[in-house]
């Protein structure tokens, strides 16, 4: 009995709601999952590049880089690798 509605959860509004909440919510969870690993590969390219053109960034570095979680701010980072000299150029920013 849910809402002190005997049966409710057998009806077809109460299914058809139910479903259309679990497909938005693997929906969503798609899209974040996808989000984050986009992120992760952001990462994981700025470090590659990085320590090609800086050298190996060292524990400091990489940990202010695992802290950067926007898209939009790693993009930004690997777009300046190539404008400066040191990983604390690239991170004053």
């Amino acid at each position: 009995m849910l809402f002190g509605i005997r049966g409710i959860e057998e009806s077809s509004v109460y299914q058809g709601i139910l479903k259309k909440g679990e497909a938005k919510g693997r929906d969503e969870g798609r899209n974040e999952g996808r989000d984050e690993g986009a992120v992760d590969k952001a990462r994981k390219i700025l470090l590659r590049q990085g320590s090609k053109r800086l050298g190996p960034p060292d524990e400091q570095i990489s940990g202010r880089i695992a802290e950067v979680t926007e898209q939009d701010r790693l993009d930004v980072l690997l777009d300046r690798i190539l404008d400066v000299s040191s990983w604390d150029e690239l991170l004053a920013s």
